[in-house]
């Protein structure tokens, strides 16, 4: 055993989240050449942006948080939940900015679920309306 690798165990090779977006059994070489732009393999077309799919998370588990919090439960490690939303709001920020130059296909369908998702996530902090003194 070298550096504690076992060298007769085999190799596992896990596929990620979007996996659910390939519309057909493809081998690992289609998969891999697929990845490095050498062939193109069908995918689904509701695939969501990547951008978009990995923000949509970060909100699902920033809302588990907020119900765990509110049953008086933390996540030992967790982001308190405002930074939380400022580190979530400045990436939004970002993609808004990526998406007026850099994007020109599907820009109107990333920019109105970008801005749906804003929404979603201010909702998850409803905050007092403060009322400005009367002089």
């Amino acid at each position: 055993m070298s550096q504690g690798i076992d060298p007769d165990a085999r190799a596992a090779v896990c596929c990620g989240p979007n996996v659910v977006y390939f519309s057909q059994v493809a081998r690992l070489r289609e998969m891999v050449d697929h990845i490095y732009g050498r062939m193109r393999l069908p995918l689904a077309a509701n695939r969501p942006h990547m951008f978009l799919k990995e923000l949509s998370l970060h909100l699902d588990q920033l809302r588990e948080e907020l119900g765990r919090r509110a049953r008086g439960l933390t996540t030992p490690g967790m982001v308190d939940p405002s930074r939380a939303k400022e580190e979530l709001l400045a990436g939004i920020t970002y993609y808004r900015e990526l998406a007026a130059k850099e994007f020109s296909r599907r820009r109107t369908e990333f920019t109105q679920r970008l801005e749906a998702l804003s929404r979603d996530l201010e909702a998850m902090f409803p905050e007092v309306q403060m009322v400005a003194p009367t002089v």
